[in-house]
């Protein structure tokens, strides 16, 4: 049993009698985080539609939601419903507050396609249980719960949705973890999957994330749920909690182990802080081609080759921006794919609302760092933003893939065709990026020699147009002299 006592509630509730009309609703509003354009549709004639979600790409098309058990039964229904009623649009999106297992899932995206759908996603009772964890306001409309959640969480705190259910190629890793006593450290590039896979040890029983930074509430839930162990994720990011739950431990005379998740340029910072040996720490491998395909065959997308071969690149052996792109490849134009188009629009609509009108500017600036990446100090200051706004804002973004950490506080931007779609939209004229805060400029020794080939790569392999060389200079040349200080 999962020592999480308001995720059981939640669980709990989803399997008693809901109104299904109030769970259309619920389902409308907790999605619309993952789909911007979604709204309810209520009345009694629906034409099928329990929502209608806007993609820019012609009219809405359908929700789905159901409470019923038969739930292919319910989609079958409302996709007839829809095309009865001449519904122009072929994608559709499932909610369902049943449980639902892999075959189940499968014939669910067969049924679709029988009717010449594709299921874009399907939200079963585990993914809309997360949805409502962090939603004080429908658990209590929906489900008659109150309170809050406890600062200990079977559910990890991210701003990223969850796309993929199953754990796919990191079994042995899954192995480790539970095999290796002690404290331990997982390290693992942003969208390698850290998260998840703590996800899924976590709803093993085996530990419960830290979403809470108060002593005295971290204290009465190690009291009340009693861990195994307590996941710290992104640890890098505030090593003060490690020497907090520490500190407890001894204070409380508690069992538990720590557990903590890192990026790879901060293991030896993290690793002293925890004192423990290298033994105890792992690091997260890319997974192989073949276990990309895996994954991204299991969220629907089955062909053309093509197509599998360009997301497969693109994914650089990283479930998380895998994942990423299979979720954007189901909503958009497979050529945006291809561009980077997709991606750069995505982090514009997921991740500005949650992080900022500043975030897609930042993005941009580190693409310009090419391969060799750019280092945050250096970014913040030409943008004319803090230290820490720049590194809340690639915190909130490394569960989707699309950063790398080439070492201590220097990232890239993964994929390449990012970097371009990225830097030829963002307007660097606008009020948040344009006020530097000092006039850097080519001299103090110029340039290094890798910078300028950067330089030369990035503008000579973007598409037009191109940003201008004197922007980028800007940037190359402070980073140059942050580098050799």
């Amino acid at each position: 049993m999962i020592r999480d006592p308001f995720y059981q509630d939640i669980i709990q509730g989803l399997n008693g009698r809901l109104d299904p009309k109030l769970f259309e609703q619920c389902a409308a509003d907790l999605l619309r985080k993952n789909h911007p354009g979604l709204v309810p549709i209520s009345g009694g004639s629906d034409a099928g539609m329990d929502g209608a979600i806007s993609d820019a790409e012609g009219v809405a098309f359908p929700l789905v939601a159901t409470t019923q058990e038969d739930v292919i039964g319910n989609l079958t229904k409302n996709l007839n419903s829809y095309l009865k009623n001449g519904g122009p649009r072929r994608r559709v999106v499932l909610a369902t507050s049943q449980k639902l297992t892999p075959k189940r899932r499968r014939n669910l995206e067969e049924r679709a396609s029988e009717l010449g759908f594709t299921l874009i996603q399907v939200y079963s009772q585990e993914a809309l249980a997360d949805l409502l964890y962090r939603s004080p306001e429908w658990c209590r409309e929906l489900l008659g719960l109150t309170g809050q959640p406890p600062a200990l969480s079977v559910i990890p705190f991210t701003s990223r949705p969850q796309i993929v259910e199953l754990l796919i190629g990191r079994e042995d890793d899954l192995d480790w973890l539970r095999n290796t006593g002690g404290d331990l450290l997982l390290v693992g590039q942003p969208g390698s999957g850290k998260t998840f896979l703590m996800y899924t040890f976590a709803k093993e029983n085996e530990g419960l994330f830290l979403i809470d930074n108060n002593p005295a509430h971290v204290a009465q839930s190690i009291r009340a749920q009693d861990p195994r162990a307590i996941i710290v994720d992104d640890a890098h990011i505030d090593t003060g909690r490690l020497n907090m739950l520490s500190q407890l431990r001894t204070q409380i005379g508690a069992g538990f182990r720590i557990i903590a998740t890192c990026w790879p340029g901060h293991r030896d910072n993290v690793s002293h802080n925890m004192q423990i040996p290298a033994s105890s720490t792992h690091e997260l491998e890319p997974l192989t081609r073949d276990q990309i395909v895996e994954l991204i065959k299991s969220t629907g997308i089955t062909g053309p080759t093509d197509l599998i071969r360009e997301l497969v690149n693109q994914a650089e052996g990283r479930p998380g921006l895998a994942a990423t792109l299979c979720h954007l490849c189901k909503k958009g134009d497979l050529r945006q794919i291809a561009l980077g188009d997709a991606l750069s629009r995505d982090i514009r609509i997921t991740f500005e609302p949650l992080l900022g009108s500043e975030a897609t500017a930042i993005v941009a600036a580190f693409s310009i760092g090419g391969d060799r990446g750019m280092l945050m100090e250096t970014v913040a200051t030409q943008l004319g933003l803090s230290l820490i706004q720049v590194r809340q804002v690639v915190t909130g973004l490394a569960a989707g893939g699309v950063l790398s950490d080439i070492e201590k506080d220097r990232l890239s931007v993964r994929p390449p065709v990012l970097r371009y779609a990225l830097v030829r939209d963002v307007s660097f004229s606008n009020k948040s990026v344009a006020n530097h805060r000092a006039d850097f400029g080519l001299h103090g020794g110029g340039l290094n020699i890798c910078y300028i080939r950067e330089l030369i790569h990035f503008r000579v392999s973007m598409p037009t147009p191109r940003p201008s060389k004197a922007y980028v200079f800007r940037f190359l040349a402070f980073e140059n002299q942050s580098s050799n200080r």
